[in-house]
C-alpha cells in the first residue's frame, strides 16, 4: 500500500508492528481486575494501584492486568511508567490492541499527538488482522484529529480533510453500535468505566495539532488512507 515517497512516519503508522491471537479470558473471568476497576472508578487510586501491582504475578500474560496499570499510572500523571507497563504488556500478551489504544491516550495526556496517533492507529489495525472490531474508541479519537485538520488549512484543502472526518466518524459510529463486533466479550473492559472513556473522546482531545506542517501532512496521510482501507473492509 505505501509507495518509497512515503515518509517514515506514515509508513510505520500503516504497518502492523504487532501480532493479535486470540485471549479467551475476559475482564468477567477476572475479579481481581474487577476490583481494580471499582476502586478506579471510586477514585479509590492508591488501593487500585497496590492490587493492580499484585497481578502480573498471577496473571503474567493477561493485558487487561497491565492496561488497568497503565490507566492507573495515566491518572497519576507518571506517563513514563505507563509507557512501561503497557509496553511490557506488548511483549507479553496475546490481546495487544487495547494496551495500543491506551497507549494512544497515555501519549495525548503528554501532548504527543503524532505518537498517540500512531498507537490508535496500530489499535485499529490489530483488529483488523483478526476481522474483528471490538473497540471503536480509537476511531473516535482518531475522527477527533481529523476534525482538528478540517480546521486547520484553508477551504480549498480543507474539504479532503472533511470527507475523511466524516469517514471516520461515521466508521467510528457503526462501529459502536456492534455492526462489525464478534459475539464474544472481548469488549468488555469495563462497560461503564469504557463507555465513560468514549464519550470523554467524543468531548476532543484537548490537545493542539503540531505546529510543523510536514507532520500534520503526514498524519493526514495516514487518517485519509485508514478511512479508505476501512471503508473497503467494513462495507
Amino acid at each position: 500500500m505505501e509507495t518509497s515517497s512515503e515518509s517514515s512516519y506514515v509508513n510505520r503508522c500503516l504497518t502492523l508492528q504487532y501480532e493479535e491471537v486470540p485471549e479467551n479470558r475476559n475482564f468477567n473471568d477476572i475479579p481481581e481486575v474487577q476490583e481494580v476497576a471499582h476502586l478506579t472508578s471510586t477514585d479509590r487510586i492508591d488501593e487500585a494501584m497496590r492490587l493492580a501491582k499484585s497481578l502480573p504475578s498471577k496473571y503474567p500474560d493477561l493485558d487487561l492486568v497491565y492496561l488497568w496499570l497503565g490507566i492507573l499510572h495515566g491518572k497519576r500523571g507518571t506517563y513514563d511508567d505507563a509507557r512501561a507497563v503497557l509496553k511490557k504488556g506488548l511483549k507479553k500478551c496475546k490481546r495487544r490492541y487495547l494496551l495500543c489504544n491506551e497507549l494512544g491516550k497515555v501519549e495525548s495526556k503528554a501532548r504527543n499527538l503524532p505518537e498517540a496517533m500512531y498507537w490508535w492507529v496500530q489499535s485499529i489495525l490489530l483488529q483488523e488482522s483478526i476481522n474483528e472490531y471490538p473497540c471503536a474508541e480509537p476511531l473516535v479519537h482518531l475522527s477527533k484529529i481529523a476534525h482538528q485538520l478540517v480546521t486547520l488549512y484553508t477551504l480549498g484543502v480543507g474539504t479532503r480533510f472533511e470527507s475523511t472526518w466524516h469517514t471516520l466518524r461515521r466508521l467510528a459510529r457503526t462501529l459502536d453500535r456492534g455492526g462489525s463486533r464478534p459475539d464474544s466479550e472481548v469488549v468488555s473492559v469495563v462497560s461503564e468505566e469504557a463507555a465513560r472513556r468514549v464519550r470523554a473522546a467524543q468531548r476532543g482531545l484537548g490537545e493542539k495539532l503540531p505546529t510543523d506542517a510536514a507532520i500534520t501532512w503526514d498524519m493526514d496521510k495516514v487518517l485519509t488512507k485508514l478511512a479508505e482501507r476501512l471503508e473497503r473492509k467494513t462495507c
